[in-house]
């Protein structure tokens, strides 16, 4: 369920910022195939790494220590969530074989909130270090990452009419039958139709992205000046989760609500072999993890 749970089966792809990403893991297996995860979660600290180079351009003295503190990080995200992403895989094909209210998809993600928020913590000390050693030229390559991802985020979800774009149906479409298989008819058109229906408005989510990004930048000058780095990044995270922005606060709110209203609906629409199917690729995904965090 993951991600699906952030709209009905079609929240725009984030793509990671300084802050920390390994926490999409569990999202990213279930929206992504597990198979193809598995081979990327092993590359993982190249793979963050090579994100943060394309973002600030890492220097040749920020390079050893970054690839170091990405491998730690990774060794205690296998350790110490992957069981957990497990458990919480096992506890999902339980709730697939029946039923499904909003309260119950609501709190599935309020549940990877919680591990998402673990690995932010984990993630400071990195964090810390790197923004207190950013150069101005680094700083405005990041500015410059920034603006590119808005821009790919503008023509995939920003739509003049207000229309749910082609690229959101076509996301939308490819992660339900992710979990569920191939989808019939009337339940692609309910798919579409909840889209238009869910009140996602891609222009406030832009407008807020930009906010977090400001925030970001904001908070790497105050660490360069000499302010305590750990504070200023946690009251980063903590207005990522609760925008201070209170017409946008109130927007995600509702929006969030309608969202796991509308997953419970698509799912109970699911017939008991497209059930049978999501129970089973969640479980695929469960032992996937299993075997991930033994290695």
């Amino acid at each position: 369920m993951g991600k699906f749970m952030n709209s009905p089966l079609a929240a725009p792809r984030r793509r990671p910022r300084i802050i920390p990403w390994l926490a999409a893991g569990l999202a990213a297996a279930v929206l992504t195939g597990c198979s193809i995860f598995t081979v990327a979660y092993n590359r993982m600290p190249t793979l963050a790494y090579w994100r943060l180079d394309s973002a600030v351009s890492l220097t040749s003295e920020q390079q050893p220590w970054v690839r170091e503190s990405l491998v730690a990080l990774h060794d205690w995200h296998r350790r110490e969530q992957l069981p957990r992403y497990a458990d919480t895989l096992q506890a999902w094909q339980a709730l697939a074989q029946g039923p499904l209210s909003a309260a119950q998809v609501c709190r599935q993600f309020e549940t990877l909130q919680t591990m998402a928020g673990e690995v932010f913590e984990q993630s400071l000390p990195l964090l810390a270090r790197l923004a207190a050693t950013l150069s101005d030229e680094q700083i405005a390559n990041l500015q410059r990452y920034h603006a590119e991802q808005n821009d790919e985020f503008a023509q995939d979800f920003v739509s003049a009419s207000g229309a749910v774009t082609p690229e959101r149906q076509k996301r939308s479409l490819r992660r339900a039958e992710m979990l569920y298989g191939t989808l019939e008819a009337p339940q692609r058109d309910w798919l579409m139709q909840s889209l238009v229906q869910g009140g996602f408005d891609a222009s406030r989510t832009l407008a807020e992205r930009k906010r977090r990004q400001a925030d970001v930048l904001d908070a790497i000058r105050q660490i360069r000046s000499g302010a305590a780095p750990e504070p200023v990044l946690r009251a980063v995270w903590a207005r990522a989760q609760t925008s201070p922005d209170p017409t946008y606060l109130a927007y995600s709110r509702q929006w969030r609500q309608q969202a796991c209203i509308q997953f419970a609906e698509l799912h109970n629409q699911m017939k008991p072999e497209q059930k049978a199917h999501a129970v089973g690729t969640l479980g695929g995904f469960e032992r996937d993890f299993t075997a991930l965090a033994m290695r």
